[in-house]
């Protein structure tokens, strides 16, 4: 039985077992594994250390069991030995999936060398973090630990993991962004189509109106989100009087000088602090 993964190798193929207690049906690495850090203990039924690792899995089991980024499941082979799945399980005291491995033909056999008890942890990419014979509870705990301070998640459940999801929190599985700006429509408060560059009333017009809403933003360090953002002409990430100029262009069409004299002539005081942009 030749072994097929080692520790930095990645999952290329699913696998899996019968749930034989704890559970039903059949047991895919791909279906309940994936995206969590999952850790898979093989033992024999007949082998005393199998028998004393049984309840300590069991310990880190009820750690994690209201973690929904943890899969803790056994795979048993070379049943009634004397125990049978079912009585292997009474007998410690189990609660969590104990899958029939056979002859370790479904999961012994891609990772276990050596002997049993063998641990196999898996991060929720597929690399397989660590796979060793022997047992030590500190060792598989420090491991899920790793596992989990490296777990690129799927908070909002859309298939999208939150690394490339452009709405995190919000369910958007077909990622919409009419605007292009990287922020999902679904969470994106400043659809750049309403709030166009220098339409700060969204009224759909770059007029006066827009200028005088600058001016009064920046006098009264305060503005929307929104604003702020539609008032950033330069998009420098910062509001300021380079702003105004630059919009009162755009109104008159003119270049630097002539919107500095336009802007002389129609405001009385032009605030000349700063105000940053967070996007």
């Amino acid at each position: 039985m030749g072994q097929t993964y080692s520790e930095g190798d990645y999952i290329v193929n699913d696998f899996g077992a019968d749930i034989c207690y704890n559970g039903e049906g059949y047991w895919s690495w791909e279906e309940q594994g994936r995206n969590k850090v999952t850790w898979i203990a093989s033992f024999a039924s007949w082998w005393g250390p199998c028998q004393s690792e049984a309840p300590l899995i069991e310990n880190i089991y009820q750690a994690y069991l209201d973690n929904p980024n943890v899969e803790i499941v056994s795979a048993g082979m070379d049943w009634n030995q004397p125990y049978s799945c079912e009585s292997w399980a009474t007998t410690f005291g189990l609660t969590y999936p104990l899958l029939d491995d056979d002859s370790g033909n479904n999961i012994y056999g891609l990772f276990g060398i050596g002997y049993v008890p063998h641990n196999v942890v898996i991060g929720g990419d597929g690399e397989v973090m660590y796979s060793q014979s022997g047992f030590n509870s500190n060792t598989m705990v420090a491991m899920i630990q790793e596992g989990l301070s490296n777990l690129v998640l799927d908070y909002d459940n859309d298939g999208i993991l939150d690394d490339v999801d452009n709405c995190v929190e919000n369910y958007n599985p077909n990622q919409e962004d009419a605007d292009e700006d990287g922020m999902g429509d679904v969470c994106d408060p400043c659809n750049s189509f309403v709030f166009a560059n220098g339409d700060v009333n969204t009224d759909s017009e770059l007029n006066v109106a827009d200028a005088l809403l600058l001016v009064d933003i920046l006098t009264t360090n305060s503005g929307t989100q929104c604003q702020l953002e539609a008032s950033d002409m330069n998009n420098d990430g910062i509001i300021n009087v380079l702003d105004v100029i630059y919009m009162v262009q755009s109104i008159i069409n003119g270049n630097p000088n002539q919107a500095m004299r336009w802007i002389e002539q129609n405001f009385n005081y032009i605030p000349m602090n700063t105000i940053n942009v967070t996007k």
